[in-house]
């Protein structure tokens, strides 16, 4: 689930001209954390990681990767959880790029 009035307050507070980069870094690193974290091969390791995914997924809205990360964070010994942040970021985000196209063409053409 993806709470778009973060998202409107997040693209507000960095300005519309540099949001889609933003989104763009964010996706970018947030992949980069992930395929870190599926090659973790200790707890702390992988509370760590990903505690900082939660603290990004919270600034773009993404209740569900905010929940798989802090299941990690609380059992970073159960590595199930993992394959269960990797899917709730691979559908949030396509969820998110999808609908955010959909409200820009809206706007435009709306």
């Amino acid at each position: 689930m993806i709470d778009w009035a973060q998202v409107r307050a997040l693209q507000s507070d960095v300005g519309d001209e540099i949001f889609d980069e933003v989104v763009k870094i964010f996706d970018i690193e947030t992949r980069g954390l992930l395929g870190a974290l599926e090659g973790s091969t200790t707890d702390a390791e992988r509370s760590k990681i990903a505690h900082g995914i939660r603290g990004s997924a919270v600034n773009f809205g993404m209740s569900d990767v905010v929940e798989a990360a802090k299941q990690i964070e609380q059992q970073p010994e159960d590595v199930a959880h993992v394959a269960t942040l990797r899917q709730a970021y691979d559908s949030t985000i396509d969820v998110f790029l999808t609908n955010l196209g959909a409200k820009r063409l809206n706007q435009e053409f709306g």
